[in-house]
Order: C-alpha cells, then structure tokens, then sequence
C-alpha cells in the first residue's frame, strides 16, 4: 500500500521539527549545562541520546549507575563519577543534579549502584563528526565506495555496535521472504526497558545489499528508494517493492521491539 504524497510529506514536517532520541558521541571536553551551570562532565566518545530544542541547543540524556550512597532524595551528589552498565567510568557530576527515573541496579557488579538518566544541554559543536548513526547509514548508501560494499556495511555495524538477529527470532514470515539478514540499533538512553527500544532495524541481502530500513522516527532521505510507509511502529524503507511475506514480516518484528 502507498501512501498519499500529502501524507508523506505530513510525517516528514512533522519528524522535521523534532528530531528525537538521536543517539550520538558526545566530546570530552564539551560544557554540559544543568540549570544554567556546568553541571556533567563526560568521558571523550560517551554515547547519549540528543533532543534538538527550539532554541538550537540540544537536551542530552544518558542512561547512568551511581554509587547509591552518593544519591539522595532523588539527587546525586557534586563530583560523583557515573558509571556505564560494564562497570566503566564515563563521567562525573560538577554540581548537584537529578538523577531521573532512578531505581536500584540489577546489574552484577553493580548491585550497590542505582540506576536512572541524568541529562543536560549542550551546543551542536559538543557532538563528534560523523557519530549521528541515521545520518551514517544515508552517507553510506548515497557515497561511492572504492572497495566492495560489503567491507563499508561491516565497518558502519561495527562503529555504532548493530546487534544482529538471531535467525530464531525472525518472524516466519520474513524468513519466507529469503536468505535475509536482520540487524537492529537499540537506544538504551531513551528508557530503562529491558531489552531498550529500538533506534534503527536494517534487512540486508547477505552483506552486498540492504533490502529495508526501519527508522523509529520520520522518513531518511536514502536514494534509489523503492517505497516508504509510515506507520505507528516506524517509518519502513524498502529499496525494491517488497513482498507480502516481507512485508508483514518485518512489522511484525518491529512491534516485537
């Protein structure tokens, strides 16, 4: 089914204007600003979801585990350092702040930990180049490659960490539609859900071709696009007209995200 092109166009104003959960690198030495004060300081290339805000600033947030002791009433203590979910330092607070949607780690090794976002604002420099994943996968199948594609696809997976998923996991019907591969990029600073929601879902060919994209949000402006249905799961992009089976398939694995 086609969309009418008013309607597309709707969704894509629409995604346009708010540009939410984008999930990037932040830089290290970038000022992270928390009621009107430097109020985080993060590691260099520290992953956060990025909120573009009316005034051209970004809201930042980013899913961290602080030392229980260190929180209270809901708010970390000043120079307290953050914890990732491997155990690994990836910052620290300057000033007090809070800590969102806290409740206790169930992470091994960070059971004494309590876990929720913390968040903050930052300028457009703070982000490091080429650490936006949507606008990676567009540059990547818009650029001319020296090389096969096959080696550029595996270096774009590999860089933002894609999860692939297991042939066990793939509705019937999306299996039906062929060999196909499915990955999937999770954005674990939108919500504390286990397993996170998802950013982006690619279907490829083998390595060679890919054969849809989802994105979670509006429509991304690939070339040689085939077809792009919005729907309330996601935004699909199919690079050739898709099969029933393909299809029906791939919302249904997307519902299951």
């Amino acid at each position: 089914m086609k969309f009418p092109l008013s309607l597309f166009l709707l969704v894509w104003a629409l995604w346009g204007t708010s540009l939410t959960s984008q999930a990037q690198w932040i830089r290290g030495e970038s000022v992270i600003g928390c009621n009107g004060q430097k109020g985080l300081e993060f590691k260099d290339s520290t992953d956060v979801m990025a909120r573009l805000q009316e005034d051209g600033k970004y809201r930042i947030q980013r899913r961290v585990y602080v030392p229980r002791k260190a929180v209270m009433n809901g708010i970390i203590a000043p120079e307290t350092p953050l914890f990732n979910e491997k155990a690994q330092e990836i910052g620290r607070t300057v000033i007090s702040i809070p800590l969102d949607s806290a409740r206790p780690s169930q992470v091994p090794g960070l059971r004494k930990h309590t876990v929720g976002f913390v968040s903050g604002v930052v300028r457009s420099t703070a982000f490091q180049t080429n650490s936006w994943p949507d606008r990676a996968l567009v540059e990547l199948l818009s650029e001319k490659h020296q090389g096969p594609f096959s080696v550029a696809f595996e270096t774009y997976l590999q860089k933002f960490d894609w999860e692939s998923i297991p042939s066990s996991a793939i509705p019937d019907e999306l299996a039906a539609a062929g060999d196909l591969k499915v990955w999937i990029l999770r954005n674990p600073h939108e919500r504390l859900d286990d397993p996170a929601p998802y950013r982006l879902i690619l279907v490829s060919r083998g390595m060679t071709a890919l054969v849809a994209v989802v994105h979670a949000q509006g429509p991304l402006s690939f070339p040689k696009i085939k077809e792009v249905r919005p729907l309330l799961s996601g935004t699909y992009h199919y690079f050739s007209k898709p099969t029933k089976s393909l299809a029906d398939g791939l919302e249904l694995l997307t519902y299951g995200q």
